[in-house]
C-alpha cells in the first residue's frame, strides 16, 4: 500500500470498481488517499500523485480491507450468484416464449370457437324456416279400412 495525494479537483476515484476516497486530511487541506501498488501508475496516470506518508495520518490503513482469502470467498459467491441469475433470466426468457405461444394459441382457438359458433347458428335458422319433410315408412304400409 501507498499514499497517494489529490489534486485539489479529485476527491474520489474508482478504479476496476474500487473506489479511493480521501482517508486523511493533513493541516494544510491536502487530501490523501491509500491505494494497492498495482494501481499506483493507474493512479499516476490521472494525476493523482505518489506522496509519503503525511504527517499525523494512521500507520497502517490496510488492516481495514479484508484478508485475501475472504475476498476470493466473497468473488466466488458473486460469481455464483451472477451464473444463478443468468439461469434464472434464462428460464423467464422461456417461460415468456411460452406464454406468448399459449396466448397466441388461445387467440386462435377463440376464432375457430367464434367460426363454429356462427356456423351453428346459420344451420339452426335454416332448420327452423325449412319445412320438416315427411319420412318415408321403412315398412309398406296398407291402405286404411273404410
Amino acid at each position: 500500500m501507498a499514499w497517494y495525494r489529490f489534486p485539489k479537483h479529485i476527491s474520489t476515484v474508482t478504479l476496476d470498481g474500487n473506489q479511493f476516497g480521501v482517508q486523511f486530511t493533513d493541516e494544510a487541506g491536502e487530501r490523501y488517499t491509500t491505494a494497492p501498488d498495482s494501481y499506483g501508475k493507474r493512479l499516476l496516470d490521472i494525476g493523482i500523485v505518489m506522496a509519503p506518508p503525511p504527517e499525523g495520518a494512521p500507520e497502517d490503513t490496510s488492516k481495514d480491507l479484508l484478508p485475501k482469502e475472504e475476498v476470493q470467498k466473497l468473488a466466488d459467491h458473486v460469481s455464483g450468484m451472477k451464473e444463478e441469475n443468468d439461469k434464472l433470466r434464462a428460464m423467464l426468457e422461456q417461460s415468456r416464449k411460452e406464454r406468448d405461444g399459449l396466448a397466441e394459441q388461445l387467440v386462435e382457438m377463440k376464432a375457430e370457437l367464434d367460426d363454429k359458433d356462427e356456423e351453428l347458428k346459420a344451420k339452426a335458422e335454416a332448420l327452423a324456416k325449412a319445412e320438416a319433410p315427411v319420412p318415408k315408412p321403412l315398412v309398406p304400409v296398407p291402405p286404411a279400412k273404410k
